[in-house]
């Protein structure tokens, strides 16, 4: 074989190799689900939450008949076979009515009502929704038999925690003042409604409307957690874990902190007073 024949037989194979490269990167590209495109490709957990949260406002009929203050409170991927874009997210909202569904021209009672709904996205579906563990938003049913313990029971509560625009005085200079220490409404499942609640104010997830408002938090530090809890005779007592450093800093960090804890535990009826164990950990 001549040196040109073999060179140009070179070329061909090397032409071939790039026009195929070509081709499979277009192809992978057309792969690629487009936005509003559901059914088709894979789906990150940002993208199915996306498409979650507008599934809720557009088509879920309870959240669209008087729903407001949609929230996320927790999102889980699905150990399933041949489902790797597979999740379910938790989400908190409000009606002002009572009751679910749409409830046009029925009786209802004109009450802030607080919800959990469950979303499942599959493969970019969504393929579940349920109110209060009790409503199904696609099928418009209700679960049977939802008065046992997965009986959800949502109810609003109040998070404490501090707003720097609220602890200045008339010259703008910080206090440091436990009056600072102001309410946000969160809602809950209510099966352990002080657990649920304490536990949420150290998970410290404000919205970005809230830090806008001047609300901030040394929350969350993994670490930081509640090890006990009980409440006896108006007693609650919290017990924590120690962490070296984080509850210490000075009598004005340690001042917000424990008013956090306090207030928030504190809406309860139930609890006339708090103890805080161990008795060392928010001292200066």
């Amino acid at each position: 074989m001549n040196k040109k024949l073999m060179i140009g037989l070179v070329v061909l194979v090397l032409v071939g190799l790039g026009s195929y490269f070509v081709w499979a990167g277009s192809g992978s590209e057309n792969n690629k689900p487009e936005p509003g495109v559901k059914g088709q490709g894979f789906y990150t957990e940002q993208e199915s939450l996306t498409i979650a949260e507008q599934w809720i406002q557009e088509e879920s009929p309870t959240y669209t008949y008087d729903g407001f203050d949609l929230a996320v409170k927790e999102t889980r991927g699905l150990d399933m076979v041949d489902c790797e874009d597979c999740y379910e997210f938790d989400f908190s909202f409000k009606s002002r009515h009572g009751g679910f569904g749409d409830r046009e021209g029925k009786m209802v009672t004109q009450a802030i009502t607080p919800h959990l709904m469950t979303v499942r996205v599959e493969h970019g579906e969504v393929t579940m929704a349920l109110t209060d563990n009790e409503f199904n938003e696609m099928t418009g049913e209700v679960r049977q038999g939802g008065q046992g313990v997965d009986r959800l029971q949502p109810r609003e509560v109040k998070l404490f925690y501090y707003n720097q625009e609220a602890d200045k005085d008339s010259q703008g200079n910080i206090e440091c003042s436990s009056n600072a220490v102001l309410p946000l409404d969160r809602v809950i499942s209510g099966q352990e409604p002080i657990r649920e609640t304490m536990e949420l104010l150290l998970q410290g997830e404000l919205r970005p409307t809230e830090e806008d408002q001047g609300f901030s938090t040394e929350f969350p530090n993994p670490e930081f957690r509640i090890k006990d809890m009980q409440l006896q005779d108006g007693v609650l007592t919290l017990t924590f874990s120690e962490v070296p450093g984080f509850t210490s800093g000075g009598s004005c960090r340690v001042t917000l902190l424990r008013a956090q804890v306090e207030k928030t535990a504190l809406q309860f009826p139930e609890v006339e007073e708090v103890k805080i164990r161990p008795v060392s950990i928010f001292q200066p």
